[in-house]
């Protein structure tokens, strides 16, 4: 789930204030997520729920994110 916030600090109260603008419940190799949500934020959260076995090592999970590119339109500018 891929979410936008204000807040920096990862406690229950200030991560219930992000807004989820986009999920996916198959995302796998490269994925883009195209949001169409109008939210305003300084962070993005993205929440990983579900992680896949890891190969040849029973009992054990892992998942990778790399080249994360975020694009969107500073306070005030038409999007």
């Amino acid at each position: 789930m891929i979410e936008v916030g204000n807040s920096s600090t990862a406690d229950g109260a200030a991560l219930s204030t992000f807004t989820p603008v986009q999920s996916s419940s198959a995302a796998q190799g490269s994925t883009t997520f195209n949001v169409t949500k109008q939210v305003t934020g300084r962070y993005v959260l993205i929440w990983i729920t579900d992680l896949p076995p890891l190969a040849g090592n029973p009992g054990r999970y892992e998942t990778l994110i790399y080249d994360v590119t975020a694009h969107g339109f500073a306070s005030g500018q038409p999007g």
